[in-house]
């Protein structure tokens, strides 16, 4: 049976790539580097565009190496690339789940935060998610295509991009597949969907993947994810209940969707504040149009079809499969919202970077402290005593050591500015008794 979707994959042909021992250490120096310009532009006003400038000139830079270590044809996008969005930017926009994005419009914007560069393998695959999603838009009637096929496209071409260096990338390689099982089954729930085009689907799978999914316990979706995409799901016009496992069984060619209840059922245990904004979404705030707030950060109008836009945004919640590099993104986003409270005024952020604290404070702006333009400072220095010689009669003219004038009283200050102007007068008959004594 000929699959035309198979020629339609990106992770086909761009592979995901080992980086050598030098390009490894300079990703992470860059990265470095980066994170600590982005730090400092919170902490010095003045200089805050010429440090935003500096790490994301870093920041776009790694993404420009990827892209190019990849060979990802990147002159169909809007700007000719994969762009950097700060995602303090992004997350003010669309919520702080959102790490990146790409538009559905006839020329697509991706935009990628620095999140996304904190894993030098995973962010390979983001931007193959990403790319997929563009080159669905532009060359395979991406715009008519339902969210569960486009997130499924996007899964097997990470796999296809991962599956022939599974010893090098074994763990991520374990994720990817695992999360392509529950794409699967969100796409075979689908009214929207032809059968046919679920077989064709179903033979793209990897073989772990379809063994899961054969499997006796088959996939389970938690309350969490259910919730998160939600959204997503009504569109689709997909129903999914927790504690329910999905088989899909392939009986002579033909695929049979088998539900049965689980025996260990997992307890709802609502969800935390943190994963509450973690997983929220603004893009559905109806203050302004969409493709106006894009031209912030894009730097140009963009329209869609119809002149409408939306958004494919690559939340966290969507690694939730990849366990450790799930965690690591929500530390460093929690890291991130810290680091850039001054620009983050108007979104809730975690007390501290520690995730095992979920209470969210909200981020009050500092009030501005004018300079003290005065001479108070000047008043407080130490003066030491100084003595001149003036080779006059072994005569000395002595420099009185000021006083320190630290929260003093009113009247002490008076005081003190009596003895100023006496020490003054003898200084001066000091000086007409110097001179004097030169003329004769």
């Amino acid at each position: 049976m000929q699959n035309d979707i198979y020629d339609q994959l990106l992770g086909t042909v761009h592979k995901c790539r080992e980086y050598s021992e030098e390009d490894y250490k300079e990703h992470y120096d860059t990265l470095k580097d980066a994170d600590e310009f982005c730090a400092a532009a919170s902490l010095y006003a003045d200089e805050r565009a010429e440090l935003l400038a500096n790490s994301l000139h870093r920041y776009q830079q790694l993404i420009d190496k990827a892209s190019e270590l990849m060979k990802l044809e990147t002159d169909f996008l809007a700007k000719q690339k994969v762009c950097f969005n700060f995602y303090t930017d992004i997350a003010n926009l669309f919520g702080l789940g959102t790490q990146a994005y790409t538009t559905e419009s006839k020329t697509p914007y991706i935009g990628v935060s620095e999140l996304s560069l904190q894993d030098i393998y995973l962010l390979q695959l983001i931007l193959l998610h990403e790319m997929q999603h563009a080159m669905d838009f532009v060359f395979f009637d991406g715009f008519s295509m339902g969210i569960a096929e486009r997130e499924l496209r996007a899964r097997i071409t990470i796999c296809h991009s991962l599956n022939e260096a599974q010893k090098q990338f074994n763990k991520l390689y374990k994720n990817a597949y695992l999360d392509q099982a529950y794409w699967y089954v969100i796409l075979y729930n689908s009214p929207n969907v032809e059968q046919k085009v679920k077989e064709e689907y179903y033979e793209l799978l990897e073989k772990n993947a379809k063994k899961i999914l054969a499997d006796k316990e088959g996939v389970v979706f938690s309350p969490l994810i259910l919730r998160v995409f939600g959204r997503e799901l009504v569109r689709e016009g997909v129903d999914l209940r927790s504690n329910i496992c999905y088989k899909i069984n392939s009986n002579k060619g033909k695929l049979i969707l088998e539900k049965s209840t689980v025996n260990n059922p997992v307890e709802d245990f609502g969800i935390s504040e943190m994963d509450e904004h973690i997983t929220g979404d603004l893009e559905t705030s109806e203050d302004e149009p969409l493709s106006t707030k894009l031209a912030r950060i894009t730097g140009e109008k963009l329209g869609g079809v119809n002149g409408s836009i939306s958004l494919v945004k690559n939340k966290l919640i969507e690694w939730h499969t990849y366990k450790d590099e799930f965690k690591n993104l929500k530390k460093q986003a929690s890291i991130v919202i810290t680091r850039n409270s001054e620009s983050f005024n108007n979104i809730a952020k975690p007390e501290d970077t520690s995730l095992a604290t979920p209470k969210l404070i909200k981020v009050q702006a500092k009030p501005y402290l004018p300079f003290d333009n005065s001479l108070s400072q000047l008043k407080n220095l130490e003066i030491p005593n100084v003595s001149i010689n003036t080779g006059l009669d072994e005569q000395e003219i002595i420099l009185p050591n000021r006083r320190s004038y630290n929260n003093a009283t009113k009247k002490e200050k008076e005081v003190d500015e009596i003895e100023e102007d006496e020490i003054a007068k003898n200084m001066m008959s000091n000086l007409s008794d110097l001179f004097g004594k030169k003329r004769e």
